[in-house]
């Protein structure tokens, strides 16, 4: 059973990157801000979800340290893609904002995204579409159980 499970975990392991890869970064991305990195896009990101963040859930859900968060948006507030606010409670408590730069910004890379990836599916015939997108959704729920479990423990 052991040997199986690694086994998986080898597969899994060698497979995820080449999905991403190939889904994402297949065609090198032209980015019209080639100064802003991979970091910082993730971090955008996770502010377009949902804006407004304390540093310390921007950290959380991009899953580094709080000092790696705080140089990241050190140079997104000199690119004056966020701003920081601190609270008149509590003058620990930092949040951060997309600012409109910053959110056209993301926007344009998530359409840039969009535009990849559909030449990619275009290019897959139609029963394939539709088996990436169901596997796709069996996997989020997979991944979903898992989050939950997580937060169980």
């Amino acid at each position: 059973m052991e040997k199986d499970i690694s086994s998986q975990i080898e597969r899994i392991s060698l497979l995820l990157p080449q999905i991403i890869k190939s889904l994402f970064f297949g065609e090198r991305q032209r980015l019209e801000h080639p100064d802003i990195t991979i970091a910082q896009i993730r971090a955008l990101h996770i502010l377009m979800e949902n804006d407004n963040r304390t540093m310390g859930e921007l950290s959380d859900r991009a899953y580094v340290t709080l000092g790696t968060m705080t140089n990241t948006v050190n140079r997104l507030v000199r690119n004056k893609l966020v701003k920081r606010t601190r609270s008149t409670k509590d003058r620990r408590l930092v949040r951060v904002q997309l600012t409109p730069y910053g959110k056209g910004i993301i926007e344009e890379h998530q359409q840039k995204c969009k535009d990849q990836l559909a030449k990619i599916i275009q290019r897959l015939e139609e029963d394939d579409q539709k088996r990436l997108l169901a596997d796709f959704e069996d996997i989020y729920s997979i991944v979903a159980k898992i989050e939950k479990v997580k937060g169980v423990e």
